[in-house]
């Protein structure tokens, strides 16, 4: 069986308690920079071995400058970056849920997975594909695409193929 789950605020959801999780965030200070030199945006070129389509391959990035105006390095892997006080880095698959009786730490593909299970039980156990938990739901008057008559274009796509492969089939 296959079934098409929306999956509207699944990974920020914690399956757990169904309150809204946060951002995991690193330790204070985990991003380091350098204030030891002058800095200078640069939009690099990045060499390929063909051309893949892409439009614009150039990246601007942070380089430290010497006294001359010479580029010396990017700023990512300059030996003199600190701790910057007070900032956090942001740890974008791993979510926080501090509302659980135990404070939890969620992979958020898990966390998601999770509910989207628990959104397929609710429509087992209700017959209602509609039926989500309400933490989960879309506000009121937001539209969502409607699959419930795919099954009728898949149909009229298959005979118009059918016809069209008529006579070469013959």
């Amino acid at each position: 069986m296959v079934m098409l789950i929306d999956e509207y605020r699944t990974s920020v959801v914690c399956s757990a308690c169904d309150a809204n999780t946060r951002q995991f965030r690193d330790r204070p200070g985990s991003v380091q920079v350098c204030r030891e030199h002058t800095k200078r945006r640069i939009r690099r070129i990045r060499e390929r071995a063909e051309d893949d389509g892409h439009r614009n391959n150039a990246r601007r990035q942070l380089w430290c400058v010497d006294d001359d105006g010479h580029n010396l390095w990017p700023t990512s892997t300059c030996n003199d970056r600190q701790n910057a006080a007070g900032s956090q880095l942001s740890v974008y698959p791993l979510k926080f849920c501090d509302h659980c009786p135990v404070p939890t730490l969620w992979d958020r593909d898990n966390n998601a997975a999770r509910n989207i299970g628990r959104i397929f039980m609710q429509y087992v156990q209700t017959g209602n594909l509609r039926s989500r938990p309400p933490s989960m739901r879309r506000p009121a008057g937001e539209n969502v695409l409607d699959d419930a008559h795919d099954d009728e274009f898949e149909e009229e796509e298959e005979d118009e193929e059918e016809q069209a492969l008529a006579p070469v089939m013959e």
